[in-house]
Order: C-alpha cells, then sequence, then structure tokens
C-alpha cells in the first residue's frame, strides 16, 4: 500500500498539471484576442461620396439590378464597423428605410464630408468591392443616426441585416 502513494500522488500532480494548462491556455485566447481584436465581418462594407458625374480621381462602379453607374471618391467616409446599429424602418406613408446609428468619430466624418458637397452627390455602400447602394444626399449627414431609403421592406430587412448583423430582423414603423 505505501508504494501506491507517490503513484497516486503523482497522478493527481498530473491532472492538477493538465486542469491548470487547459486554463491557462483557454486564458490565452482571451489575451491574444485583446491584443489582436478579430476583425469586424462587416468591415468589407464601406461608404464613399458618389456622384453621377465624372470627378476627378473617383473610381467609376458599373450599376447593377437597375443602379446606374456611379463614379466613387477613393477613399472611404467609414466602414461598416462604425455602425452602431442598424434597423429596417417604415413610416406611415409605406416608404421604407434603414435607420442607422453609427460612432461619434464616424459621424463627425460624415459631417465634414456631406457638408462640403452639394444636392447631387450621393452616399455610396461599397460592399467587399461592389457597388451594394447609393442614396442621394439631401443635405448634410449631422449627428450620429441617420436613415437610408430603400425600395422594399425585404430591401429595408436585407440591408439592416448586412450593416447589423442579428440584429436587423424586425420592422419598425415611425
Amino acid at each position: 500500500m505505501s508504494g501506491e502513494t507517490p503513484l497516486r500522488a503523482s497522478r493527481v500532480f498530473q491532472v492538477a498539471y493538465s486542469i491548470v494548462m487547459m486554463l491557462f491556455l483557454s486564458g490565452c485566447g482571451a489575451i491574444w484576442d485583446s491584443i489582436y481584436p478579430p476583425e469586424d465581418p462587416r468591415e468589407h462594407i464601406a461608404f464613399h461620396l458618389g456622384s453621377d458625374k465624372p470627378q476627378p480621381g473617383w473610381k467609376l462602379y458599373a450599376g447593377s439590378g437597375g443602379m446606374p453607374d456611379i463614379y466613387v471618391q477613393p477613399q472611404a467616409l467609414m466602414t461598416g464597423g462604425s455602425i452602431r446599429q442598424a434597423d429596417p424602418l417604415a413610416d406611415r406613408q409605406g416608404r421604407y428605410y434603414v435607420g442607422v446609428s453609427v460612432t461619434e468619430q464616424a459621424a463627425s466624418r460624415l459631417g465634414m464630408a456631406t457638408e462640403r458637397v452639394s444636392r447631387g452627390y450621393l452616399l455610396v455602400i461599397v460592399e467587399k468591392g461592389k457597388l451594394a447602394g447609393a442614396m442621394p444626399l439631401q443635405e448634410p449627414i449631422t449627428g450620429t443616426q441617420f436613415a437610408i431609403p430603400v425600395k422594399s421592406v425585404q430591401d429595408a430587412v436585407s440591408l439592416a441585416k448586412v450593416l447589423s448583423p442579428g440584429q436587423g430582423s424586425r420592422l419598425s414603423r415611425e
């Protein structure tokens, strides 16, 4: 019996060591993620200024699905990662929108860029290098919230899901 005690102690030590290492290594993932946060899946979505008229240095994107060709400013104003929330909306007249809430930093960039341009310019959404949508700028975007007009309830729900995964599934009425 006395010969089994060191064996048991050795086994207990092995089990304890395994548990400690497992806990330590699982914590390393959290440490790694805090140093190198995982990329937001919406980072491949970018918002740019656009125009239907050629502008020096702007890139031409071919329209599809009934959208016209659009010239797009090369530098993005913000990415999808700057969106706090996006929800499908409908007004009493039956028009559909996606209500977008952005960070203060994104709101500042949008405000500065849209104050410099006049009517006739667009806020363009580019997803993975392809034209995904555009909204006419009637006035500067000020503040952290704005609405993107869309054609249907399906378009509102789809765009809200793309811009804010997991949050854009319920239609709200204004």
